[in-house]
């Protein structure tokens, strides 16, 4: 999957087709809200199918998103699964620092995974089980990328949430057409492997029980609370409530700033291992981190949020990159920007930088696939 080219086509397909595009999430977002998410399968259903025909060049009507109430009680059992799932994240979130980047990681592939799944109901006539079934499988063609680009379009297209006067409604359409894009790439594939009973018991057992250690410590501090002087003993009880049940080593910042398993960091720090030549803003705070190496593979993304202006944050990575030999594209929809940068070494990347009235957004994603 090239991350950079579908985060790019996302931003050019929602400034070219702005207002119907806009119009058409914003409809979905506030019936199913009023709804309580009871319409919300099929009225999503109907998303897919107008973001599809818009990507396809064509014109649709807004009447699109109510033309798939034939698919309800499949959409619906979608949407339900989910929210169970989704309730199973939130007590994980419960766990200081870890679990709220936990929830951040696993949520927005969750939410992607949902989506598509919602497309192969709508576009493949699939089972609510099976549906979810083939996402999943599209996970597994390239289970670390997608994962990443989940990660990328779910932070970019929630950035709104976080400022008053820039709704997330004018940011979330990003995040739906990305996820449309995946599904026209992934569902164009061989499914990936998906037989639990080929998975060795070692492996299965280490992750059964990794997110039993995480719903036991998430249940822990959601039932006694959590105050942030004890953040120490928080992140150390734990490391050892996984370390206990994995039988693995997991890393855990004195300050709970970062974890580390089998290679992947979560944290809000960013690692020692992070490309050297790849310049971050010095005077910003990381929000989040999620990445690692895997054979030669690299992939990234930082959250940080800084006081200064984007302009300023523009300049400094135009200038930086340059300076560290990367060939750089900058792309701008309305105030927010878009640098593409890569090297005919394989490693390329892009910054996003979003403004606010007192803050500066960015998100940086970095990728290897060297030979």
């Amino acid at each position: 999957m090239d991350i950079l080219a579908n985060l790019k086509k996302s931003l050019e397909l929602y400034g070219k087709n702005f207002v119907p595009v806009f119009l058409a999430t914003l409809i979905t977002a506030l019936v199913s809200g009023i709804t309580f998410g009871l319409l919300a399968g099929p009225l999503l259903g109907g998303l897919f199918v107008f973001l599809r025909k818009t990507i396809d060049g064509e014109k649709p009507e807004l009447g699109e998103i109510f033309s798939r109430f034939d698919k309800f009680l499949p959409t619906f059992l979608v949407i339900l699964i989910t929210f169970l799932v989704g309730l199973v994240i939130s007590v994980i979130g419960g766990i200081p620092v870890i679990g709220r980047l936990f929830s951040l990681a696993a949520g927005s592939l969750v939410s992607l995974i949902s989506f598509m799944a919602i497309g192969y109901v709508i576009d493949k006539d699939l089972s609510p089980v099976d549906a979810i079934k083939r996402s999943l499988q599209a996970f597994f063609t390239e289970p670390l990328a997608v994962w990443i680009y989940s990660l990328a379009i779910f932070i970019i297209g929630g950035i709104g949430a976080l400022f008053f006067f820039f709704p997330v409604v004018f940011t979330m359409p990003f995040g739906v057409i990305g996820a449309v894009l995946a599904y026209n790439e992934l569902s164009a594939r061989e499914p990936g492997a998906l037989n639990l009973e080929k998975v060795d018991k070692k492996t299965r057992r280490t992750v059964v029980l990794v997110l039993v250690g995480l719903l036991l410590a998430g249940l822990i501090f959601k039932a006694v609370g959590f105050s942030g002087g004890s953040r120490r003993a928080g992140s150390g009880l734990t490391g050892k409530i996984l370390s206990t049940v994995t039988g693995r080593k997991v890393d855990i910042d004195k300050d709970g700033g970062s974890f580390s398993f089998g290679g992947v960091t979560i944290g809000n720090k960013i690692p020692k291992d992070f490309p050297k030549d790849v310049p971050v803003y010095g005077d910003a705070e990381v929000v989040s981190f999620l990445g690692g190496a895997k054979d030669k593979e690299y992939n990234a993304t930082a959250m940080l949020s800084t006081t200064d202006s984007n302009t300023k944050v523009v300049e400094f990575y135009e200038k930086n990159l340059r300076s560290k030999g990367w060939e750089i594209e900058t792309s701008y929809l309305g105030e927010m920007a878009i640098i593409s940068f890569k090297k005919a070494s394989g490693w390329n990347g892009s910054v996003t930088i979003i403004p606010s009235e007192d803050d500066t957004a960015i998100s940086l994603t970095v990728k290897s696939s060297e030979d």
